[in-house]
């Protein structure tokens, strides 16, 4: 005769199963526009704990990586910073015993692995539209809207015509308002409002106001450092980003506070001094 053996789960338990709860409706209800530096940590920390620590790549090599991304977000990482993270990441992908290791590093090396977005904007005669192309989120493709109103405002012109940007490559989605900046400034040079030098070895980050300035954005950090990785050195960022930049030794970052200030510096009419390294 078999016995029916029924085990409550302890205070402890319990406060953990809650708290896995907790995380899933906040995950769930997560607004757009998050720092992904700070969800990397936020999850490693997480990985961390739930790991069983018989492992040396979970035990030392997670709680080693929360401790670089760390000095991403308080400004005193560099490049050197970058690679260690790097190297310490695969080295846990590949040595670590569990999946949790594993999984967690993963996402580190995923967050390190940034692309250039190309912004190409095509301006014709027909009747008047404008689109965006390219897997663009709802964030991105409200930007039409931001873009039209930040133009006029800035003294151009926001001629009807048939717009359509292409936002390159096609096959992945883009997400967020950093966007705004680069598809106004190549909204101006398509429609010959402006003449602009070449800007092939430029990154250009900032979300649009209606009035024309250009608002800080989150999660530039990591951006920045990817770009540089890739070997783009020009950036033309928000002011509200420039303490963010300043820590970036191996870029040469311009902090513009409007769209106007950056077409008069792209165009030579205003110079605009780098942003400041600090040590």
């Amino acid at each position: 005769m078999s016995r029916l053996d029924i085990k409550n789960p302890s205070r402890a338990q319990t406060v953990v199963d809650n708290l896995y709860r907790d995380v899933e409706r906040r995950i769930a209800a997560s607004p757009p526009g998050l720092c992904p530096v700070d969800m990397s940590l936020s999850f490693l920390q997480l990985c961390h704990a739930q790991s069983c620590g018989k492992c040396v790549p979970c035990r030392i090599g997670l709680g080693q990586l929360s401790k670089l991304i760390a000095t991403v977000l308080d400004g005193t990482a560099d490049m050197g910073t970058l690679a260690i993270i790097e190297k310490t990441a695969r080295t846990v992908v590949n040595t670590a015993d569990c999946a949790i290791g594993r999984d967690a590093a993963r996402l580190v090396l995923d967050g390190l692995e940034g692309f250039p977005i190309h912004v190409e904007v095509d301006y014709a005669k027909g009747l008047p539209s404008f689109e965006l192309v390219g897997l663009p989120d709802t964030a991105v493709k409200e930007s039409k809207e931001r873009v039209r109103a930040a133009i006029v405002n800035s003294g151009k012109r926001f001629v009807s015509a048939r717009i359509v940007v292409n936002l390159a490559p096609a096959d992945v989605k883009k997400e967020g308002a950093s966007l705004d900046l680069a598809v106004a400034l190549g909204y101006l040079a398509a429609s010959e409002q402006a003449v602009f030098p070449p800007l092939d070895d430029f990154i250009f980050l900032g979300e649009l106001s209606l009035d024309g300035g250009v608002r800080k954005v989150q999660g530039i950090l990591p951006m920045l450092i990817s770009a540089v990785k890739a070997g783009y050195r020009k950036f033309v960022i928000p002011q509200g980003n420039r303490a963010e930049a300043c820590y970036i030794r191996e870029a040469e970052v311009y902090a513009v506070s409007s769209l106007s200030e950056a077409v008069e510096f792209l165009t030579g009419v205003s110079p605009l001094a780098a942003v400041e390294k600090r040590s």
